[in-house]
């Protein structure tokens, strides 16, 4: 086990068990959880041990919704390089909305998502940003707040299906890079938040 893990400054929790109150662990890492109280600690253990789809949750519980989708989106573009035209459109939308999240970019996601298919990490990624916030009704009809969590649940999702779509002998390699992603973005400043030079 790492001696000392990074200070994941992003995650918006002071405790481990704070934010596994908003997923069920599995009960590997739950067993994990009594003795590992730091968020850093906990999900260095879970990555030490394997246990990276509830370490994917963690980050996608874990972290603000827009560095979350940020997270997922990279780790689409590295499951899937050559994307059809339609998951490029997803990737794009995607991007449009980190860039400028507003609600028509959210709303054109999720008709990317659509294009895409739900099978997609892409579409998946896509079907995420639109569960982000704002209203889940048609825009001419009362708001209707996506249900709590379920963008965190999605990113997880997603990130679980990109490691699917890799070459099996790949996968655990592939995964533990997923999760140093997430740790990185979890430590350094977004995109939105770096000065124009």
């Amino acid at each position: 086990m790492p001696t000392q893990a990074p200070t994941l400054r992003k995650l918006e929790a002071k405790s481990a068990a704070e934010i596994c109150q908003r997923f069920e662990p599995g009960p590997a890492a739950a067993k994990l959880l009594g003795s590992h109280a730091e968020p850093e600690t906990f999900l260095a253990e879970l990555r030490a041990q394997g246990l990276f789809d509830d370490a994917y949750a963690f980050l996608a519980h874990g972290l603000p919704r827009r560095e979350a989708i940020l997270w997922c989106l990279s780790c689409v573009r590295e499951a899937n390089p050559k994307p059809s035209a339609h998951e490029q459109a997803a990737i794009e939308a995607v991007e449009q909305w980190l860039a400028d999240p507003t609600d028509p970019r959210r709303r054109a996601a999720m008709q990317a998502a659509e294009a895409a298919t739900y099978g997609t990490p892409a579409g998946c990624c896509a079907l995420a940003v639109f569960f982000s916030e704002g209203s889940i009704a048609p825009p001419d009809c009362p708001n209707v707040p996506p249900p709590e969590g379920l963008a965190a649940r999605s990113i997880a999702s997603t990130v679980t299906l990109c490691g699917l779509s890799v070459p099996p002998e790949q996968a655990n390699e592939a995964a533990d890079r997923f999760v140093a992603r997430g740790m990185e973005i979890a430590t350094a400043p977004a995109p939105w938040e770096r000065k124009p030079r």
